[in-house]
């Protein structure tokens, strides 16, 4: 479908159900069969009562099913374009609106139009098949929009594909029914090459052609259900909630911000144990498109949100331990799920100054590319073993990526060894044709996209792949290719077993945002916080009255950033905390006011502001930014805080009550007033779910801040001295800190705390070498001490800060962060592997100059050395 693209958010309605779990294996989930049954298309049969509807007479503009009497329903009242169309019962006196239908049964093709928002019922991806989803869609009058009723038969008709309106999927035979179950492919003792090429062979070529789209229809002679490929868990299950709601764990900058890559794993594997559990409840699949893996290169991206860091090495370690937390389990027989690194490759520019991501040619040297912008997807297929990656929508000097052999094949296959499949990003393909024009025809467009090794188009351009076979374009041999890859996945996550013989499908709905997964939640939110400035501030006494000013303040939406699942059975935010309710259960007493919107240019709120400041012994001034200001497909142009914000807090600050500011928000804000200003500033990005108590624990001392900043934040002119589209890391004056030149407001591994912290070698009395050969692994040991009177985090950081490899100005190489009770002393290891012949640390080995750094809090330690 045109304009369907990859920022699909879900939100899905049941009523609120709060079930506290524990993290162990119940009975197999039997998938709901009745509300929230997602509407398809299938041949009409009058036989069929899951195809039947009736329109009510009786003024309530619902659409019904004969078989339950249940009502046409969209989601969670969502107005979004996807979201879909399910049955549900009919609540004519409680919100009825997104169970109301206008349809012109007079007209012998109408659309069938929402009262709530007035979309229409559309076929997503244009599906002509069997088993194709439905969805909501903007009307524009197209065929797959367009229905006829047939009174007789009850049946909604679709013009585009002649098919009917069905409540539900068809069952389809599993490899355990008669005959299937005497079919090669159906052993699960036998090895998954075998079984797929066994498959494979019994498939005719338009079946398997069929296959290669994200929304794969049934092949039921076969036992192939139908299946889309596409759920999302950037920082949690991105569904509608089951029996209980996904956990929505912080997002990209928080996650980075952490230091912590056994807090990665742990938290990627409970976000699999809960995306197994809602599969087994019938919500959601078991091929996940995350994580974002694409460098924070510059403050403006848009998705800067989804990504942790700026710095190859962190964006590696934490692909590595995601991919392993999703993909490795308990049943070492099956994948858990597959995860996919996203997006391959240079893809960091939305929509800027007449540049979109569809057509955007990002010109990358061979340097940047290799040392800054591929780094983590090797480190994702090497280590961390990833199944699945996501070529993005950009091309790459002149080839688009889902059309780039050097990217795909030799690059990734070849000389990584990845073995997984490669899908696009959404209507990446059609990009190729349609907005690159790099291709003449559409079949040449399909014949490059497979050859180049695009297995899975996320989209509908592989309608095309029938014409580019008829044209010899493509062989089906190089199809067998691709459908061995993506079957050989699901082999693997085991769709063809028995139930009984794995252990991932006893996963129950109670291990779903269980008490364990809330207090990981809440803990990684806690390790997320930065604590930019404080100059004796904080933390905050209990018995003080607080005003809490701001736009974000009461917005606990916002605190989720995007890609997120539902997170109430309502629909709704109201079993989230705000950060002004988190505050206000700490503090004697607290007043709320807003001040401002976002992004709004209106002071009437000033007013209310400043009285609530006046009344409070201190305020605290909740700003930052939203999806309105940074999104998938929303570059920002300024990274000042946006409309009147910065007033609001010079107006507070002028009241003479203590302020302190905290910034809700992904990418970075430059807020020079403030720094000079404010006496206490916290970082606390979009971490999820918890993020009010965590900034509140923060704020009042039950939590003693240890994040680092994960990237640069640069002074508000930045934006003018290089533009979002130059991809060059060491033009004037520098992306990120390997190459910026100026001076940062604040450096990335920038973080306080309220304790502090000595560094030392681990033993002062050893001589550290004055030449090192740069061919050995060079190990280093160094204490870290707590010389405060409170226990805290720190992270130490491991750099060459001179002759850096591809001229950086520094480069990290190691982190650690630990956790030091008063006066206690630990040390930390890390290997300097200076020769690794994939990413060597240093530029040369003929005798230069170059030294080893270890950073924590204003602590340095230094090694000087020549290499040989």
């Amino acid at each position: 479908m045109p304009g369907r693209r990859e920022s699909f958010v879900v939100a899905l309605l049941l009523s609120l159900i709060v079930i506290v779990g524990v993290e162990a294996r119940g009975k197999k989930w039997v998938p709901r069969s009745s509300d929230g049954t997602l509407i398809y298309t299938f041949e009409c049969n009058s036989s069929d009562v899951q195809q039947k509807f009736y329109i009510a007479d009786d003024g309530s503009f619902n659409i019904r099913s004969k078989a339950d009497d249940k009502c046409l329903d969209i989601e969670a009242w969502s107005t979004s374009d996807g979201a879909t169309i399910w049955i549900y019962t009919c609540h004519p006196d409680s919100q009825p609106e997104n169970q109301q239908w206008t349809f012109d049964t007079t007209s012998e093709w109408a659309p069938i139009l929402s009262k709530m928002d007035g979309k229409c019922v559309d076929i997503s991806n244009w599906g002509a098949s069997d088993g194709s989803l439905v969805w909501q869609w903007t009307y524009n009058g197209q065929d797959n929009q367009l229905w006829h009723y047939d009174a007789t038969n009850n049946f909604f008709i679709s013009k585009w594909s002649g098919l009917c309106l069905r409540v539900g999927m068809e069952p389809v035979p599993t490899c355990q029914d008669a005959p299937l179950n005497t079919y090669t492919y159906c052993n699960p003792y036998l090895p998954v090459g075998q079984r797929v090429d066994d498959l494979i062979s019994r498939m005719t070529l338009e079946e398997k052609m069929g296959q290669m789209v994200n929304s794969a229809p049934p092949i039921s002679h076969l036992g192939i259900p139908a299946y889309d490929w596409w759920t999302e868990c950037l920082h949690g299950i991105l569904t509608s909630c089951g029996t209980n709601c996904p956990t929505s764990f912080p997002e990209g900058p928080a996650l980075g911000a952490t230091f912590n890559m056994s807090g990665i794993l742990e938290m990627m594997q409970a976000v699999s144990t809960e995306g197994r559990s809602l599969h087994n409840e019938g919500i959601g699949g078991l091929d996940y498109w995350g994580p974002n893996i694409n460098l924070i290169r510059d403050p403006r991206w848009g998705r800067n949100q989804e990504s942790p860091s700026e710095d190859p090495y962190l964006q590696s370690q934490y692909a590595i331990n995601y991919i392993r937390g999703m993909q490795e389990g308990e049943d070492t027989r099956y994948a858990k799920t597959v995860a996919t690194c996203k997006h391959y490759a240079g893809n960091s520019l939305e929509s800027w100054n007449g540049y979109d991501r569809y057509s955007f040619d990002a010109k990358i040297s061979d340097t940047d590319l290799e040392y800054s912008y591929l780094p983590a997807f090797e480190a994702c297929v090497r280590e961390g073993r990833a199944r699945s990656i996501m070529c993005a929508y950009n091309a790459v000097n002149g080839i688009p990526c889902c059309a780039s052999e050097e990217l795909l094949q030799i690059m990734l296959r070849d000389q990584w060894g990845f073995t997984g499949y490669i899908t696009s990003d959404c209507d990446a393909v059609s990009c190729i044709y349609n907005n690159h024009h790099y291709t003449d025809t559409p079949e040449d467009t399909c014949a490059v996209a497979v050859k180049a090794g695009t297995d899975l188009d996320c989209g509908t351009f592989y309608s095309y792949l029938p014409s580019t076979v008829d044209e010899g374009k493509l062989s089906e041999d190089d199809i067998n290719l691709a459908i061995k890859r993506l079957f050989t996945q699901r082999f693997e996550l085991g769709m063809f077993d028995p139930d009984d013989i794995q252990v991932y499908t006893g996963y129950g709905p109670e291990l779903v945002d269980s008490a364990y997964h809330q207090q990981l939640a809440l803990q990684i939110a806690r390790e997320s916080m930065v604590l930019l400035q404080n100059n004796g501030i904080l933390p905050l006494s209990k018995d003080v009255s607080v005003a809490v000013i701001g736009p974000n303040a009461n917005a606990p939406s916002t605190y989720l950033g995007n890609y997120y699942g539902q997170r109430c059975h309502d629909g709704s935010y109201s079993c989230m905390q705000s950060i002004f309710s988190a505050i206000q259960s700490k503090a004697a007493s607290a007043v709320y006011a807003k001040g401002c919107d976002i992004n709004s240019q209106d002071t009437s709120g000033f007013q209310a502001a400043v009285n609530a400041a006046k009344s409070a012994d201190v305020a605290v001034l909740v700003m930052g930014i939203d999806n309105s200001i940074e999104s998938e497909g929303l570059d920002r142009y300024t990274t000042s805080l946006p409309g009147v914000q910065e007033s609001l807090v010079e107006t507070v600050y002028a009241t003479g009550t203590p302020i302190i500011v905290v910034l809700v928000n992904g990418g970075a804000l430059s807020i020079e007033w403030i720094k000079a200003n404010v006496p206490g500033i916290l970082e606390a990005f979009y971490s999820g779910q918890s993020e009010a108590q965590a900034v509140a624990d923060v704020l009042f001392g039950d939590y003693n801040p240890g994040g680092k900043m994960p990237y640069t934040v640069y002074p508000s002119d930045y934006v003018n001295q290089i533009p979002l589209t130059e991809m060059g890391m060491s033009v004037t004056p520098g992306r990120t800190y390997r190459y910026y030149t100026g001076t940062p407001l604040w450096p990335f591994g920038w973080g306080l705390s309220y304790t502090n912290f000595s560094l030392t070698w681990y033993d002062p009395q050893a001589s550290l070498p004055e030449v090192v050969n740069t061919l050995q692994t060079t190990y280093y040991r160094v204490n870290v001490t707590n010389t405060g009177t409170l226990a805290g985090d720190e992270v130490v950081l491991a750099y060459v800060t001179e002759n850096a490899a591809a001229g950086a100005i520094k480069q990290l190489f190691g982190f650690d962060r630990v956790h030091l009770e008063p006066g206690e002393t630990k040390s930390v290891e890390f290997f300097a592997a200076l020769g690794n012949t994939n990413k060597p640390l240093i530029h040369t080995a003929n005798g230069t100059p170059t030294t080893i750094q270890f950073e924590a809090q204003q602590n340095t330690l230094v090694h000087h050395f020549k290499a040989i």
